[in-house]
């Protein structure tokens, strides 16, 4: 069930992020959705989820952009690695995580995909790049305590699923 709820809030995520808000007023206008979303998940679900959400959300953007294919998969690693920052005990309340990591994941992802596109040959203007890294800080800051709250409450409904032992199949 939990598999089943991580496919349709990334597709949701996806779909809002490519279609409603990638149309919709000028550029850097609205956070990255998927990003913030690999990172909140691997939060409240722990590192090896987070990179579940990573690599299905990577799969999907590859998919639906011109970019070569792997270069959001390892643009989405910084989140998911500050996504298993739960699993420490140096952060006592997590209510405040989001806030704190998701400028760090945001630094952390444009810098490896515009590093992914300069690898692959494609010329990047590491001055937009730069330019726009100002609005992706603070609206993917803003859009993680919201984004935080629905993956805590898909956790606190579907976090412990019960698995069955080989005696009870």
């Amino acid at each position: 069930m939990r598999f089943a709820i991580l496919v349709a809030l990334t597709l949701l995520c996806l779909v809002v992020q490519t279609s409603v808000l990638g149309g919709w007023g000028p550029p850097r206008l609205w956070p990255d959705l998927p990003l913030v979303f690999v990172l909140t998940w691997g939060l409240a679900f722990g590192g090896a989820q987070g990179l579940l959400a990573a690599a299905l959300a990577g799969t999907l953007l590859d998919s639906t952009s011109a970019v070569p294919f792997g270069t959001h998969l390892l643009a989405l690693a910084p989140a998911v690695l500050l996504g298993a920052a739960r699993e420490t005990d140096l952060f006592a309340n997590q209510a405040f995580l989001p806030l704190l990591l998701a400028p760090l994941a945001t630094l952390g992802y444009y810098f490896l995909f515009a590093l992914g596109l300069e690898l692959a040959g494609w010329p990047v203007n590491w001055g937009h790049t730069l330019l726009a890294l100002g609005g992706g800080v603070i609206l993917n800051a803003a859009a993680s305590p919201f984004l935080f709250l629905l993956t805590s409450a898909v956790y606190r409904r579907y976090g412990h699923e019960r698995r069955a032992t080989r005696y009870e199949l």
